[in-house]
């Protein structure tokens, strides 16, 4: 098992971007395999010594690459783990968050959707006046889904600048 995503994600939740992070996808894809990782000034040293462990480029030398997470375990970042009461699931969590039915407003909840509505709205969209009967039933496999597509792209689209505009951010220093 390769835990080179443990160590990614471990540096988002402590810094809140990923390691090499670039609004440009070519620039960030070159950063991940040929740059350093940045750290911050208000990582611990261990915390640094794990993430860069787990994220070393040759994956025969990460951390975890002989013994798996056994290896990972023994890290001085997690020396002051019980691991045992970890895994037998006694451990209290420092912080508990209220647990409610749903984490959904009832605004949301309570909104009656018409199924029927929505399947004839899908099928009206994409189903040309030339197609024979047959071809008229919801299959989105056949080329009568171009239209949702189109509209999948927009949202790829607007999500990617959404992304994009990460950049423009004030992010902290390193």
């Amino acid at each position: 098992m390769d835990f080179y995503s443990l160590g990614v994600t471990l540096y988002e939740m402590l810094v809140g971007v990923p390691p090499f992070y670039n609004s440009d996808r070519k620039v960030m894809y070159t950063s991940i395999l040929k740059d350093e990782i940045k750290f911050y000034r208000h990582m611990s040293k261990d915390a640094k010594d794990l993430i860069d462990s787990l994220m070393t480029k040759d994956p025969r030398e990460r951390l975890g690459a002989n013994y798996g997470f056994f290896e990972i375990k023994q890290h001085p970042f997690f020396s002051k783990v019980n691991w045992k009461k970890f895994e037998s699931g006694t451990v209290k969590p420092p912080l508990m968050p209220p647990i409610r039915e749903t984490n959904f407003s009832d605004e949301f909840t309570s909104i009656h959707l018409d199924l029927e509505f929505v399947q004839d709205k899908v099928i009206s969209e994409n189903v040309s006046e030339d197609d024979t009967a047959h071809e008229k039933k919801l299959d989105f496999g056949t080329s009568h889904s171009t239209k949702i597509d189109d509209n999948r792209k927009e949202v790829e689209e607007e999500f990617y600048d959404w992304y994009n505009d990460l950049s423009t951010r004030n992010l902290p220093n390193y």
